[in-house]
């Protein structure tokens, strides 16, 4: 039997067809745990941002005076009964200026927490005031005096703030 040389050899051997096959295999495991990971992660950053929404919108809810100024805990929330947020509301050295922290957390069934916080400076709404109150009587007067065109006119207006509650 006549054996041929190495080099004029035409096609592959069967171990490098099996060492080819392992490689290639190992890289689809790797490109799938990749994949994976990353829809975790897409899924973490769509809680995330949906935290965020609600955080901004019982901050909006505070602003606006729909929501008291007082400490709230584990409150569940409105739009999805998933998701849990807490108030935190602190009197601050400035007269109706208010520290507030708004909390929100979701418990995922495989015990990961989810939690976003939005703190803001926020004067008190009460204090503020609104487009539908109704401002104070104005009380104006006029004399004239008998010398002939010479006449001054006064007027002064008041406006009552209600007092700040919710302390």
């Amino acid at each position: 039997m006549l054996l041929r040389p190495a080099a004029a050899r035409k096609g592959l051997t069967l171990l490098e067809v099996i060492l080819s096959l392992a490689i290639f295999l190992m890289g689809f495991v790797v490109i799938g745990q990749l994949i994976s990971a990353s829809s975790e992660r897409a899924i973490e950053v769509q809680t995330r941002t949906h935290a965020l929404q609600i955080a901004q919108s019982k901050m909006a809810e505070v602003q606006a005076g729909a929501v008291p100024l007082q400490t709230a805990d584990d409150q569940p929330c409105e739009e999805d009964d998933k998701f849990h947020w807490s108030l935190h509301a602190e009197q601050g050295s400035v007269q109706g200026l208010w520290s507030v922290v708004v909390r929100v957390t979701r418990h995922r069934s495989d015990g990961h927490v989810t939690e976003v916080s939005l703190a803001r400076y926020l004067l008190d709404p009460t204090m503020r005031g609104s487009t539908q109150d109704v401002p104070g009587p104005v009380v104006s007067s006029t004399t004239a005096t008998q010398a002939g065109t010479t006449g001054s006119s006064s007027s002064s207006s008041s406006t009552t703030t209600p007092a700040a509650s919710g302390r």
